[in-house]
Parts: structure tokens; C-alpha cells; sequence
């Protein structure tokens, strides 16, 4: 797949591993982290709100549910974690 996503900062593309739906990477095209489930069945888990877009089509917009995600996970992620790119990008 050779759709990209920039930002200023980084580059997004969808994952080529197994059960994750993006891969990040520096704008030199070095490899930080992966982030984003996938299930089993090769259906993506849902999200609040996919800013890349890729998988916007499993966007929730459910505020409840985004809370119970935070909530789950706390507000503290580990700067360039997966934790850190799933809240920027997939619960925001």
C-alpha cells in the first residue's frame, strides 16, 4: 500500500504487519512504532475518530465510549508510544 499521510512531524502508512493498522515513521523514513488494532478476522477494531483516514469508515464518534477509552488507558502515554499515535489519531 502506498498511500501516505504527513504530517510535520511524521509519516503514516498503513501497516504491512500483522493485526495493526498503521505503521509510523520519522520524515526520514525511519520506523518508530505501529498502532491501531486489527482483529483476528482482518476487521479493524473501531475507533472515535481515525484522523488519518484510512479506516474512517469504523469512526464511532461515540464521547461515552472515547471516556471509558481514556479512562482505560489513562491520559499519560509515553511520547512516540503506540499508546501516544492511538490517542493523537485514533481517539481524538
Amino acid at each position: 500500500m502506498s498511500v501516505s499521510y504527513y504530517t510535520n512531524d511524521y509519516i503514516f502508512k498503513p501497516s504491512v504487519r500483522k493485526h495493526k493498522k498503521y505503521d509510523v515513521f520519522t520524515l526520514l523514513g525511519e520506523y518508530i512504532t505501529s498502532f491501531g488494532a486489527i482483529k483476528e478476522n482482518g476487521v479493524p477494531y473501531e475507533q472515535y475518530r481515525d484522523n488519518i483516514g484510512h479506516y474512517a469508515d469504523f469512526n464511532h464518534y461515540d464521547k461515552d465510549r472515547r471516556n471509558r477509552y481514556f479512562k482505560r488507558h489513562g491520559n499519560q502515554f509515553q511520547f512516540e508510544s503506540a499508546g501516544y499515535f492511538s490517542a493523537l489519531y485514533l481517539w481524538n
